[in-house]
């Protein structure tokens, strides 16, 4: 029912606007048809209407031209300076893929002049154990199996003669 309420008031509203409107309008279109008017154009009236609508239309020629250059103006350097970011980080990445590696080679050398006359690293003397290690594994694999080939070739030089005869 609220709305209702408003919309009537709103239509109300819109209806006062719309004759007052109607009534202003008709009072001025009154107003100047009363009015006596007198036109006369002499040559230098005529000539300075001519030459300010000329200049007018010269303003806004100009104003839609420099703003077309400068549309462009804005166009190459958007691109030009996104074509400048792309080659900058291409650069950056390349140089700091160089960078690194020189980091990397200074730190090892840093830390062997640091460690230079002191005692052998622990990564180095644990290498050296797993080594030792892995040889007796491996000469303890190989006496096991050199045990285990005589009989083998036994079995072989039996098999050759067999087929031979």
């Amino acid at each position: 029912m609220s709305d209702d309420k408003k919309n009537s008031k709103i239509g109300l509203w819109e209806w006062v606007k719309a004759i007052s409107t109607l009534a202003i309008v008709g009072v001025f279109s009154y107003k100047v048809y009363l009015t006596p008017i007198n036109l006369t154009v002499d040559f230098p009236t005529l000539l300075s209407l001519l030459l300010a609508l000329f200049s007018v239309a010269l303003a806004a020629l100009f104003y839609f031209k420099a703003t077309e250059t400068s549309n462009t103006f804005y166009d190459n350097t958007y691109n030009f300076t996104k074509d400048i970011a792309q080659l900058l980080v291409k650069i950056e990445s390349g140089f700091g893929e160089r960078l690194r590696n020189l980091d990397e080679g200074y730190t090892s050398m840093r830390d062997s002049l640091q460690h230079y006359g002191s005692k052998p690293n622990d990564d180095v003397e644990e290498t050296k154990k797993k080594i030792e290690t892995e040889k007796v594994k491996w000469i303890k694999w190989f006496k096991k199996e050199t045990k285990l080939l005589p009989s083998s070739l036994k079995d072989l030089i039996c098999r050759k003669k067999k087929n031979q005869k």
